[in-house]
């Protein structure tokens, strides 16, 4: 817009042009969410980190809890009814013993956190894992917190199975044939979870335990 100034001369006025303003808005806006876009994305996959995190840490655990009943059957001589040695305890007999097949059929699926001394079966659903914030088992991931009122609820499952050698899948899992099958036996481990998004992850961890000598 012009006007005639005090001498007679035209003054242009300086403004923005409708354009003008929509390019400028157009350019704030970009530097205003570019960052919140690239921060969300950061957080998330921060997440995801941590979980995978948690649950390769939680299934490590499923395997040495698993090798820890192992030598302490050992030590304890857990023994079969008729006397032989039974390092597995399949069925049991000797007071003391963990029963780390539970006397079930090859394959069977177990539950068990840091604080049990025992497998339980896997139910219909596995047990998700309390954070314990308080009492005795603080800090840890448990199915039971004693003396903590307000556990933290997680999304974390784990489910453990047991391969023995009746079952046709050792033949896979042997790597020395000098090996009686008697001696093996193979831990999977599988922990569980739902993500940010809402998919349902897992990991997985497979290990091999001998009769230990």
């Amino acid at each position: 817009m012009q006007r005639a100034g005090p001498a007679g001369f035209l003054q242009k006025k300086e403004g923005f042009t409708l354009i003008e303003s929509i390019v400028a808005i157009t350019i704030l806006v970009g530097a205003i969410f570019g960052p919140l876009t690239l921060i969300t994305r950061g957080i998330y996959s921060v997440r995801e980190v941590k979980d995978k995190l948690i649950a390769a840490n939680l299934a490590q655990e499923g395997i040495e809890i698993i090798r820890a009943f192992r030598d302490s059957n050992i030590l304890t001589g857990c023994m079969t009814p008729l006397g032989a040695s039974d390092w597995r305890a399949l069925v049991d007999a000797s007071p003391g013993c963990t029963r780390l097949a539970g006397g079930a059929a090859p394959g069977s699926d177990w539950e068990i956190d840091a604080a049990s001394v025992a497998l339980s079966p896997k139910g219909a659903t596995p047990q998700k894992f309390l954070l314990c914030q308080a009492g005795s088992l603080t800090g840890l991931y448990s199915y039971a917190c004693p003396g903590d009122p307000s556990p933290l609820g997680t999304r974390f499952s784990r489910v453990i199975t047991l391969i023995t050698p009746l079952d046709e899948l050792v033949t896979t899992v042997v790597p020395n044939a000098t090996i009686p099958a008697a001696d093996i036996m193979q831990i999977i481990v599988t922990v569980s979870w739902t993500n940010a998004a809402g998919s349902q992850q897992t990991h997985t961890q497979k290990n091999i335990l001998y009769k230990w000598r």
